[in-house]
């Protein structure tokens, strides 16, 4: 469980980091195209096609990142599930040992009358 949360916060990151720096990138470029006096029509067009390649980079980026956070909650839950199991198991175990006691208890003769029989 420990490992697929450390990967999901690993991976987080990375999409963080690789998103911004896209974003950078890409902004750089515009302000590059507008100091150009590139038309604005083409300055747009050239955005937002760059956009669209960022975006689906950081699109892959965000799946992994997903991936790595459902592994995470299907250990998480599975973590919950045998300490739940166990929890169940172990309440079990003690009433066991509390019938054992009042069985021994009930069988024992008890008081001094016991030794005239």
């Amino acid at each position: 469980m420990y490992k697929a949360g450390k990967l999901h916060n690993k991976r987080s990151q990375l999409t963080k980091e690789r998103a911004t720096e896209l974003y950078r990138v890409l902004n750089d470029h515009q302000m590059e195209l507008e100091l150009q006096d590139v038309d604005r029509y083409l300055l747009r067009k050239t955005i937002r096609e760059e956009k669209a390649v960022a975006d689906a980079e950081i699109e892959e980026y965000q799946q992994r990142e997903w991936k790595a956070y459902h592994t995470s909650n299907r250990e998480f839950a599975k973590c919950e599930k045998y300490c739940r199991e166990q929890r169940e198991l172990l309440r079990a175990l003690e009433n066991l040992v509390q019938q054992g006691r009042e069985m021994y208890e009930t069988s024992q003769p008890q008081g001094p009358d016991h030794d005239r029989l």
